[in-house]
């Protein structure tokens, strides 16, 4: 593999982690949504959505769409074909960025669950 196709797959790669990782806390949420409407006895709760009953159904279809991603954001890179530099400095900064919304967004996160655990301090 030469540089530039290196360059090419860090850029992809960049960009599938980011799209997940941006996934990530919105999933978290909804699970804690389930949760609390199990706890309040809601009548009809949330649920979990079609194909996503089990660890080996969730993962394969997760891992399938991670490949998708990752399959046209290297094709778009190769039709772009940047510069080296240029790669490693979009994948370096997405990096960082996503890295800094995340830490926001799970914060969102763990503020609602010190909502639900609230109830059994007591």
């Amino acid at each position: 593999m030469d540089l530039q196709s290196l360059a090419n797959v860090l850029v992809a790669a960049t960009v599938t982690h980011t799209i997940h990782t941006m996934v990530e806390p919105i999933t978290v949420k909804l699970k804690l949504k389930r949760l609390v409407a199990y706890m309040d006895k809601v009548k009809d709760p949330p649920t979990v959505p079609p194909g996503m009953e089990t660890l080996p159904k969730a993962m394969f279809r997760i891992y399938l769409v991670m490949a998708i991603i990752f399959t046209v954001a290297y094709v778009v890179t190769g039709m772009i074909d940047p510069e080296i530099k240029t790669a490693a400095i979009f994948a370096l900064a997405g990096m960082v960025i996503i890295e800094l919304v995340n830490t926001l967004a799970f914060h969102k996160y763990h503020a609602a669950i010190e909502v639900v655990t609230k109830r059994f301090k007591k």
